[in-house]
């Protein structure tokens, strides 16, 4: 079930019984308060879950005499959830990290064996020698920020590099004469980023056109295409929208120092998180993650078996 931005404000407004033409807080207050307890609550709580909810992957060519590389610029709390390398024949390899302290051990071959963080840089350890191969990033991408559904675009019709919308709204009017970028938003249930950061090549009428291989081969009516970091919809499991809800109210009762309804609602949220963890832990009950040693003497790895590291 998607739930628009639409919906979670006249939930919001419902459960505080604020009317709508009130002028304490504005629609984009609603919003920012949400956005708010998405990040600093329900994230983590779902994260927690290890039900790899936000993961994604982005793939960046390894440059000749280059060691340092920018993380993705939107991943959740500038971490990780993994890295693997993959070589021209198609073949992605384990890259683990290695300490700083011990980056000199490895400076054998200019064949990337490993990695460390410097600052906000992924560091390969040796440099780069070679072309071959590419960094995969695997990265948790946070819900976007909410913003009203009008100011979304949404989708009518896909035909190559040109999606066809029922509007054009200013939001990426404006993105795209400040040549700014774009997400594409899955229209359905999990309402995910199918892709982000897209520069807009065009627009005429209500056909907005993209350089060619970044519309989403998966697009379709009814998906969204919104400024990048925006979402028209709630971008979090149907069963956790609930509790958002109750969150937000929370920080707004407390900010007009409504007690008794904050101590209302902090017994709801504390009845929902419990539910949303039963409800969500595990992501599939009908299989255990097989734990398997990769690097025990049997599998001996990949270094010895795909790179000849067999003194490390």
């Amino acid at each position: 079930m998607t739930v628009t931005s639409t919906q979670f404000l006249a939930s919001v407004q419902r459960l505080i019984v604020a009317p709508s033409n009130q002028a304490l807080y504005t629609d984009d207050d609603y919003y920012a308060i949400g956005d708010r307890k998405t990040i600093d609550t329900v994230v983590p709580l779902i994260d927690n879950m290890n039900g790899d909810y936000f993961v994604r992957t982005t793939e960046i060519p390894m440059v000749v005499d280059q060691s340092e590389y920018r993380l993705p610029t939107r991943a959740l709390a500038r971490k990780l959830r993994d890295v693997k390398i993959r070589n021209s024949a198609n073949i992605r390899f384990d890259f683990p990290k290695i300490s700083i302290e011990r980056e000199q051990i490895y400076q054998v071959n200019g064949i990337p064996f490993g990695f460390y963080f410097k600052g906000d840089r992924f560091t390969v350890v040796p440099t780069p020698t070679t072309t071959e191969y590419s960094i995969q990033y695997w990265y948790f991408l946070p819900p976007s920020n909410l913003i009203p559904y009008t100011d979304a675009a949404v989708v009518t019709g896909v035909a190559g590099d040109d999606v066809t919308v029922n509007s054009v709204p200013t939001a990426i009017s404006d993105i795209f004469a400040a040549g700014g970028m774009v997400d594409f938003i899955q229209g359905t249930s999990g309402n995910s980023c199918l892709e982000i950061d897209k520069t807009i090549s065009n627009i005429a009428g209500n056909t907005i056109t993209f350089t060619t291989g970044d519309v989403p081969t998966d697009l379709a009516s009814g998906d969204f295409i919104s400024v990048a970091g925006t979402s028209p919809v709630v971008q979090l499991p149907d069963a956790a929208v609930p509790y958002l809800v109750t969150l937000t109210c929370m920080d707004i009762l407390q900010a007009i120092s409504d007690f008794e309804g904050y101590d209302r609602l902090e017994r709801i949220a504390q009845k929902q998180e419990k539910s949303l963890k039963a409800l969500m832990e595990p992501r599939i009950e009908g299989e255990a993650t097989k734990i398997i040693n990769d690097f025990g003497l049997i599998n001996r790895g990949w270094r010895g078996r795909y790179w000849g590291y067999s003194n490390f």
